[in-house]
């Protein structure tokens, strides 16, 4: 499993550094080293490196966690909530965090938690998904399947025009109808066939349903063939040039 790119939100000097060391310690995991340190800043680290996990104290100066995830409105992120106060645990499992440490912590513990995170990527090993692509249940070629949890959605691929992250979920636009799992696009990514294409942090296109590419001096658009548009983001731009 490739090494976890980890962020640390934390407003508190001292607990901020010994969760960056544990983060050090720790073999699979690779600390971001710009660490945020008030709500303002989570939400623009987490933007801008797209962490695959977050170490995120609740309370902070200017938000606490649950407002800084409204306003990112669902990421891919695993969270691990760390905190001091026990008041939040049952709201910390209803935005499905990982785990929830609470203060003071052992370096043990801290260890289970990111266990907890490992054994869930590992569950998601790609190898195995891709084989599960290849079920002789999926009676055309462009069928596509879909997990989530214990369902498995097999979609006609070739009929999916674009998918787009919504919260925690990832809406399929298909010709004639949607469809809502939970999944995330950096998952997506990997299972979905070579026509498929990610533009933005929010939109995966078929590129069997681009009309057109609209190049202007500063920015990259998509059109459909339903009309609709959609911009594509500076990071994506010169791997959606080469690939259209």
């Amino acid at each position: 499993m490739k090494m976890l790119q980890a962020l640390v939100v934390e407003d508190e000097g001292l607990s901020r550094r010994r969760l960056e060391k544990m983060v050090q310690k720790h073999k699979e995991l690779n600390l971001i080293s710009d660490s945020a340190k008030t709500g303002v800043e989570a939400l623009r680290k987490i933007k801008n490196y797209d962490p695959d996990l977050i170490f995120m104290d609740i309370e902070l100066k200017d938000f606490n966690a649950f407002e800084i995830l409204t306003k990112l409105g669902g990421i891919e992120a695993k969270i691990v909530f760390v905190t001091a106060f026990s008041d939040y645990a049952v709201r910390a499992f209803d935005v499905e965090a990982v785990d929830y440490l609470l203060k003071p912590f052992t370096y043990e513990r801290f260890l289970k938690a990111v266990a907890k995170v490992t054994a869930r990527e590992k569950s998601m090993d790609l190898d195995k998904i891709k084989n599960f692509l290849m079920d002789p249940r999926a009676d055309s070629k462009d069928t596509i399947v879909i997990p989530e949890g214990n369902t498995s959605h097999f979609l006609d691929g070739s009929a999916v025009q674009y998918i787009f992250s919504q919260g925690y979920y990832a809406n399929f636009v298909l010709t004639s109808q949607k469809k809502l799992v939970r999944i995330s696009l950096k998952a997506l990514e990997n299972l979905l066939p070579s026509n498929f294409l990610r533009i933005n942090k929010s939109i995966i296109v078929n590129r069997f349903h681009i009309k057109e590419l609209v190049k202007n001096k500063s920015s990259l658009k998509i059109k459909m063939k339903d009309g609709n548009d959609f911009y594509i983001s500076d990071i994506y731009r010169s791997k959606v040039e080469a690939f259209l």
